[in-house]
């Protein structure tokens, strides 16, 4: 089989269109897919490359593998517990054995196998207290040791994929107006093995594993959204350990764990073009990538601390196919 030919991949576009990013130097140009040429659904939420280089893309109508020619397509089937358990897929992942996770929006999770290419579902059970606390992912973190973490809209659950034991933790704060904290919308690992969640109300918390203990970040000057609109917050920690918060209305704050130092970036600024960040990557170039819903595709330039936007315009075949984004993700190609 020939090796996927595409570089830097990106995104869930509101209109249409996967779009496909090329780099040369400070150049960029974009190719597109769509469904005339084989994807299921022109909105694509999550994308990522397997243990045999192939590119899975999550929809909102099913699941596609990608060999860089050939799509197939995977469905939720109704009376096969084999299948997709839900054609609407909310990211997707993989173990630490490399194996494909797929996070549904209302049905839990499943791990593909790539032998028989049938899904295992793991879902809630009201009548089995070892079984995934809540159908809602939001946020989910396969970390360092294999642990996977997943964030609901009713707490953090600790999945071992060894023993196959769930343990639910329900993150609450003693605060009024948070007592919605256990929605988790976005899970980090720190070098130290400590978690970042980000929680209802733009709340921050570090959660020990080991002590299964958890504090509450104080970042007093953290804007604090007053609703969710789509997925809630997200959170990244890049190569120099910086902590990167975006939110869905107030754009995206830097943050400095060491000395707690902030720095804020938004449309009322003139920073970014969109206040409602939807994810954060870094390439192998150690480039800050940032996905907008509204302000297209963000790149950071640490030189200038400034954002370069690229956005859709209709005469440029090659910009960007719409200004909605909900994924980017690197292939192993670069």
């Amino acid at each position: 089989m020939k090796p996927n030919k595409f570089l830097v991949s990106v995104f869930f576009i509101a209109n249409v269109l996967f779009a496909i990013l090329k780099s040369y130097g400070q150049n960029v140009e974009f190719e597109h897919l769509d469904k005339s040429q084989g994807l299921p659904s022109n909105y694509v939420t999550s994308i990522i490359q397997d243990k045999y280089g192939m590119m899975w893309f999550g929809t909102f109508n099913g699941l596609v593998r990608f060999d860089g020619y050939n799509y197939k397509l995977f469905y939720h089937k109704e009376n096969d517990s084999l299948s997709l358990a839900d054609n609407l897929i909310r990211s997707l992942h993989l173990t630490a054995e490399g194996n494909l996770l797929v996070a549904n929006e209302s049905h839990g999770f499943s791990i593909f196998d790539f032998e028989s290419e049938h899904f295992t579902r793991y879902m809630h059970n009201e009548v089995d207290q070892n079984s995934l606390s809540n159908n809602n992912i939001i946020g989910l973190l396969v970390d360092s040791k294999g642990i996977v973490w997943i964030g609901t809209w009713k707490g953090l659950n600790r999945y071992d994929p060894k023993t196959k034991r769930f343990d639910f933790y329900n993150i609450k704060s003693n605060i009024m107006y948070d007592s919605n904290l256990e929605f988790i919308s976005s899970i980090v690992e720190e070098p130290d093995g400590k978690l970042l969640l980000y929680c209802t109300g733009s709340r921050i918390i570090r959660f020990n594993p080991p002590t299964q203990t958890y504090d509450f970040i104080n970042i007093p000057d953290l804007p604090k959204p007053k609703l969710r609109l789509n997925r809630g917050g997200v959170l990244f920690i890049d190569k120099e350990g910086i902590v990167w918060i975006g939110s869905e209305l107030n754009g995206i704050t830097r943050l400095n764990s060491s000395t707690m130092a902030t720095k804020h970036y938004n449309v009322e600024n003139g920073k970014l073009s969109s206040n409602i960040i939807m994810s954060i990557m870094q390439d192998n170039k150690g480039t800050l990538w940032v996905a907008t819903d509204g302000g297209g595709l963000l790149r950071y330039d640490k030189n200038t601390d400034s954002f370069e936007s690229f956005v859709n315009n209709p005469e440029e075949e090659n910009s960007i196919s719409g200004n909605a984004i909900y994924s980017i993700y690197q292939s192993k190609e670069g």
